[in-house]
């Protein structure tokens, strides 16, 4: 496909998805690294522009499928239920857990500013075409200060404030 095609779009995320067994991570750094290397191997990057994730996925314990979330979804989400957002070191993403008023358990895993950063300097060695966003209107906000500018050489200074809120939340 990519010798006949002007452009080729790299899905780098979902590593864990709506359908998944288990819970984890969308796209933990290791797991986006080892995709990168596989697919680098066999793709012209001049005409490859990489995909990167930024939603989440709310999975209730001993259901079948996870609900897809957007990052104001997910904050909101472990703001109503008191839970700590905590930032995996092994994946290097963000999640939580929490307790429905049903008793319904809940891992919310998330993709943020912070794992795009992350992502984009991972690949910036390949010297990629370019970058594109899954999905938009479920981003992290802080995202478009590193996302669109200089993308190969992000700073990661303008992610030390998070902002969200940007859609109306009905109570």
């Amino acid at each position: 496909y990519a010798a006949a095609s002007d452009y080729l779009m790299l899905m780098a995320y979902d590593e864990h998805y709506a359908g998944s067994k288990d819970t984890g991570s969308i796209a933990g750094q290791s797991w986006y690294e080892q995709n990168l290397i596989a697919r680098m191997k066999d793709l012209n990057p001049a005409k490859t522009i990489i995909a990167l994730g930024n939603y989440g996925y709310d999975w209730t314990a001993g259901a079948s499928n996870a609900k897809e979330v957007s990052f104001q979804e997910a904050v909101i989400a472990a703001q109503d239920s008191e839970a700590e957002i905590k930032f995996d070191e092994a994946t290097r993403n963000p999640y939580f857990g929490y307790e429905e008023e049903d008793k319904s358990q809940h891992t919310v895993w998330f993709l943020d500013g912070v794992t795009a950063f992350n992502q984009i300097r991972a690949a910036s060695g390949y010297h990629p075409a370019g970058f594109a966003l899954w999905r938009l209107g479920s981003e992290d906000p802080s995202i478009w200060s590193i996302f669109g500018s200089d993308q190969l050489n992000p700073v990661p200074d303008a992610l030390k404030r998070i902002i969200y809120g940007y859609q109306v939340d009905f109570e």
